[in-house]
């Protein structure tokens, strides 16, 4: 309730761990917080399975059947995670 659709990838932090991130994009007027995910997510799923982060109404890439293109949503996350880093260190060297 309150979701339209999710994906959860995989992602490497600059400590060098991977974790779980969650891109979830919640139904109009939805208060839903990372909180209450969590909460819902540990009734159904083993605590290792509960993303680490989420973000909330990041555009999702949707294919011709109505469903997530996981392959062009990961190639835009990628895209989008390269270019805040490269902000970051331009950031830090001036």
């Amino acid at each position: 309730e309150g979701v339209v659709d999710a994906i959860v990838v995989k992602k490497e932090i600059p400590e060098g761990d991977l974790i779980l991130v969650a891109y979830v994009n919640r139904t109009e007027g939805s208060e839903l917080d990372g909180r209450s995910v969590r909460r819902s997510l540990s009734a159904h799923i083993p605590r290792y399975m509960i993303p680490d982060r989420i973000v909330f109404d990041h555009p999702l890439t949707i294919n011709d059947n109505g469903k997530i293109d996981k392959a062009a949503t990961l190639a835009n996350l990628t895209l989008e995670s390269e270019n805040i880093e490269q902000q970051r260190s331009n950031c830090t060297h001036h």
